[in-house]
């Protein structure tokens, strides 16, 4: 017999549903439950991702395999207990709700292939967890020829990069233990919390998986060995060709980024805005049903030659939440970029037939008043 909680029950379906992609309460893929003397283990596998979560121990030794779906009817946010054995071919899972006994008979189901642990798992910094989850948004769902869906992890220089072909994330410094640049499915597993606030973090690889473990969480991803990345090196916009750079002050990248959403035209394809970079920074947007709209960077400053461009306003909102308060650009049609220690953020320009010029009776709000964004610059 093995004895988990409700709650961690919980836990572990929860991850299960995300690193799988699980969508059905009904789904009967094989959840295998396994006690032995290391502890107890939750696992279960598909095509591209596999996930083990960890518990302590259980005084006996026995693997039992169940659809997923059992688990739903089970879990709960409480600590009561839940026994699972077997019985005539059959998985029995008992437990109490609110002092009535409850239990569940459901078929035993043949385990999955299961991936290997990696001999070697190498230890990083918690700050890899922190890109994987913000590659799992910078990737695209719709691959192609490049391996859009994946991430590249690259040993030589421990560089992760990410790219949907309009926006690229990278960020090197990690200690992968190899040398090649492998290419991993971004896993939506790697947004779990239970995932992101757990400590140590390792990882390894075998012939066809990379492993990443985060406290009891491990994740594997299968690695793809058919399609190619994009060349994110090559096209990495340079510091120095740079010929405009807009510094945003905290307050002022906190107002822009709360002021993005409900700017007019966010319902429109690409939910263009337009960066005028003068004295004083100006964020421009209109549709056909609001006039246009004008938010005055008060507190922040451009350096260099004045630019009018026009961009996808989620990117800029996104390089906001990756902590970056300075945008590069080397003119209005080359990709706009932010770089910081050692991640860098860029992406592509729209077409600049859609900058919108200045216009007399704008709507104009600013991001703090004249004499208040003095009084904080002395």
């Amino acid at each position: 017999m093995i004895t988990l909680t409700r709650k961690q029950l919980r836990t572990a379906r929860s991850l299960l549903r995300r690193t799988l992609g699980l969508r059905s309460r009904n789904d009967q893929t094989p959840v295998e439950i396994a006690a032995t003397a290391q502890g107890t283990s939750v696992r279960a596998a598909s095509q591209k991702f596999a996930l083990e979560y960890r518990l302590p121990g259980n005084p006996e030794m026995e693997t039992i395999v169940l659809p997923y779906a059992t688990l739903v009817e089970c879990e709960g946010t409480r600590q009561d207990p839940v026994r699972v054995h077997t019985a005539k071919d059959q998985v029995v899972l008992q437990w109490e709700e609110k002092g009535f006994p409850q239990c569940i008979w459901t078929d035993v189901k043949s385990a999955s292939n299961f991936p290997a642990r990696p001999e070697e798992m190498q230890e990083n910094p918690s700050s890899l967890l922190t890109i994987l989850a913000e590659a799992v948004a910078i990737t695209s769902k719709e691959s192609s020829r490049f391996a859009l869906d994946c991430c590249r992890l690259r040993g030589s220089d421990g560089q992760l990069a990410a790219t949907d072909g309009r926006q690229a994330l990278v960020q090197a410094g990690f200690d992968f233990p190899w040398e090649e640049g492998l290419l991993i499915p971004a896993c939506p597993g790697f947004t779990a919390k239970e995932f992101l606030n757990e400590k140590p973090v390792r990882m390894g690889k075998t012939e066809d998986w990379v492993a990443i473990q985060s406290g009891p969480c491990t994740i594997w991803s299968r690695i793809d060995q058919q399609r190619r990345f994009p060349e994110i090196d090559r096209i990495t916009p340079k510091e120095s060709e740079a010929s405009t750079t807009l510094t945003l002050t905290d307050h002022d990248a906190s107002f822009l980024h709360s002021a993005l959403s409900r700017l007019p035209g966010k319902e429109e394809y690409n939910a263009p805005i337009t960066l005028d970079l003068s004295e004083t920074p100006i964020i421009r947007a209109k549709s056909a049903n609001h006039p246009t709209t004008e938010l005055l960077l008060c507190q922040s400053t451009c350096i260099g030659e004045k630019l009018r461009c026009c961009t996808n306003r989620l990117y800029l909102a996104r390089a906001i939440e990756l902590g970056f308060l300075s945008f590069r650009l080397k003119d209005a049609n080359s990709p706009i970029l932010c770089h910081k220690n050692s991640k860098t953020y860029f992406w592509a320009p729209l077409d600049q037939s859609g900058v919108l010029p200045p216009e007399e009776n704008s709507l104009q709000i600013e991001s703090a008043p004249p004499k208040l964004a003095a009084t904080n610059a002395a």
